[in-house]
């Protein structure tokens, strides 16, 4: 079997050619160019120099790199992408927010470190979905009251100002009733 080395160049970029023709996402991505996009790219023409400055290197630096040990261009390329690095302090940000988009986030984090990124990303996928199931299946509910002279209905636990009204109860299901969650709307 003799192996072609340039095969996958070809392959991403038939796959870009055509894709552009039906709006599809690039079939790669370049996370430092990302980066680089984000923090001082106004318009896509700043790829124009990026793109020579990686000629150059390629052409004339290179070579240099070869004695280099891997320690080093790993702390290069963790430089590099330190923007990206960055973006860890987010979850305790995400984590007040919403703590199960915080568990999944760090699922797939911890899932591409540890086991690689093909099956960390099926471990976040995994624990999306049980994220997705686990929240359709126990909806927020709440008994609501009126507020005094008007016919608003709020939620009685979180504003002290609506009322129940006596001898009736409105019940709010936030959530459409189907398998997964009629148990629990029975035990409520």
């Amino acid at each position: 079997m003799s192996i072609l080395r340039h095969q996958e160049l070809i392959a991403c970029g038939s796959a870009n050619v055509i894709g552009s023709f039906f709006s599809c996402f690039p079939v790669a991505g370049s996370l430092s160019r990302s980066v680089i996009q984000e923090s001082i790219a106004r318009t896509q023409l700043c790829t124009i120099p990026v793109v020579v400055i990686i000629i150059l290197v390629l052409l004339f630096i290179a070579p240099l790199f070869f004695h280099l040990p891997k320690a080093i261009l790993a702390a290069v390329v963790v430089v590099a992408l330190k923007g990206l690095f960055r973006q860890f302090g987010r979850l305790v940000q995400l984590w007040r927010i919403c703590k199960p988009d915080a568990v999944v986030w760090f699922a797939a984090w911890f899932g591409v470190v540890l086991l690689g990124i093909d099956i960390g990303l099926g471990v976040g996928v995994i624990m999306a979905l049980v994220v997705v199931i686990w929240k359709s299946s126990r909806p927020p509910a709440s008994l609501l009251g009126q507020i005094p002279n008007t016919g608003i209905y709020r939620d009685i636990q979180r504003i002290s100002s609506a009322k129940p009204i006596p001898g009736l109860k409105i019940f709010r299901f936030e959530s459409a009733m189907f398998y997964a969650n009629s148990e629990y709307f029975a035990a409520l």
